[in-house]
């Protein structure tokens, strides 16, 4: 009972400093010391275990892959791809609503932060007067993360599949059956009985389909080379991920033209010390959790009280995510507690755990892109959440279902 009083007594420090804008690496290594001085990990160990963790092979991967992503965002970004292809698909889908939908879903391909907010004015220009706002705000939220942060491009995936020892794409591969019912319940909830004003809103035809479709195929190559070449090496080489970003960002300096000057920009602008800090701190406290017996005392607490362990991999992942709204924190926070129960084990059960994370995130007030999406559509964030917790429930019931069927 002890363990599990200093357990939520950290999960709701944790909390507290992540809403001090500490950074979730500083807190993971907060934790880490928490757990030696709760288990009295002798000094020498604590600093051996800390440099093995942080100097790691594992470690130096993840921090170099996670930079690489952020380049190819970068470029990407601010290159205009994102935006041409986005207009592109409008020439292709007439309908204003599923022309959202599409277009959200497109800009949700890449991990870009705060990236609703870059999605809305797109939106309201694609519905114009035909939607209600609460609808508008609930596709710029809801569609925007139709891939559930579960896309190779993201780094919670990433850094989930690391922690799992398993490749990305198996990951991203069990979570399908989610972004299914994500997708199908999102569309359904939008045809509740007087919220939408028109189901036929013309969105019109301003450029013609070739030259549409050349570039969405321009804007799209750098994703479809990437996942190309993942397919291709995933079973040949350790690193195929790593190659495969690097090819895509030396693609992506000779299709944009970059010169030095502008690709050095486009380094500073992507080296983000936070993740970096981030890395180092959920490695080690990953490995202080296993070093320390923490994770013995913590699995003998879960037998004595006959606690199910399918139950902790929905409710530790969705509780600490309705907390921090950030996919990359709540796998930092729950996996390396969740993995020594077994939740690498069985690969279906690590992706109902990622899921009913991602749903903790998602129907939280405090996910920073469902505030700018109702404030940018003027709609209270309690309306767009109770939205939200409708069509999040499909989710969670397929989990359930998926969960229990997996054993």
């Amino acid at each position: 009972m002890l363990l599990l009083t200093v357990i939520i007594f950290a999960v709701f420090c944790n909390v507290y400093l992540f809403r001090k804008n500490v950074n979730i690496g500083a807190i993971m290594l907060l934790n880490s010391l928490l757990v030696a001085l709760y288990n009295r990990m002798p000094f020498s160990l604590m600093i051996s275990t800390a440099f093995k963790a942080a100097l790691s092979e594992k470690t130096l991967e993840l921090i170099f892959i996670l930079i690489a992503i952020m380049i190819i965002e970068n470029i990407m970004r601010t290159s205009g791809m994102i935006v041409k292809m986005a207009q592109s698909l409008r020439v292709f889908i007439k309908n204003g609503l599923f022309s959202a939908i599409m277009l959200s879903a497109a800009l949700g391909l890449l991990p870009s932060p705060g990236g609703a907010r870059f999605s809305c004015p797109i939106v309201e220009e694609v519905t114009g007067d035909g939607l209600s706002n609460l609808n508008k705000a609930y596709i710029n939220y809801w569609f925007r993360h139709v891939w559930l942060d579960g896309f190779i491009l993201y780094p919670g995936v990433i850094l989930a599949a690391k922690l799992l020892n398993v490749p990305v794409g198996r990951l991203f591969f069990h979570l399908l059956i989610f972004i299914f019912v994500y997708a199908v319940s999102g569309i359904l909830i939008l045809g509740e009985k007087g919220e939408e004003k028109n189901k036929s809103i013309r969105v019109e035809n301003n450029g013609r389909k070739k030259t549409a479709l050349k570039d969405i195929a321009f804007s799209l190559s750098p994703v479809i080379l990437m996942i190309g070449l993942y397919l291709l090496l995933v079973n040949r080489f350790e690193y195929a991920l790593d190659i495969s970003a690097v090819a895509t960002i030396i693609y992506l300096i000779f299709l944009n033209r970059l010169n030095f000057k502008e690709f050095k920009r486009v380094i500073k602008e992507s080296l983000n010390l936070n993740y970096v800090v981030l890395i180092i701190g959920v490695m080690v406290f990953k490995d202080f959790l296993t070093v320390s017996g923490a994770v013995e005392s913590f699995s003998r607490t879960v037998i004595y009280y006959k606690i199910p362990k399918e139950l902790l991999f929905i409710l530790i992942p969705l509780i600490s995510n309705f907390f921090f709204g950030v996919t990359v924190s709540f796998v930092s926070l729950a996996f390396p507690i969740l993995i020594p129960l077994g939740l690498n084990q069985n690969l279906w059960h690590a992706a109902c755990a990622f899921a009913a994370g991602f749903i903790g995130g998602m129907i939280t007030p405090v996910h920073l892109c469902s505030v700018m999406s109702a404030e940018y559509f003027n709609v209270s964030i309690e309306r767009l959440l109770k939205k939200v917790m409708v069509s999040s429930f499909a989710v969670i019931i397929t989990i359930i279902i998926v969960l229990i069927l997996s054993q």
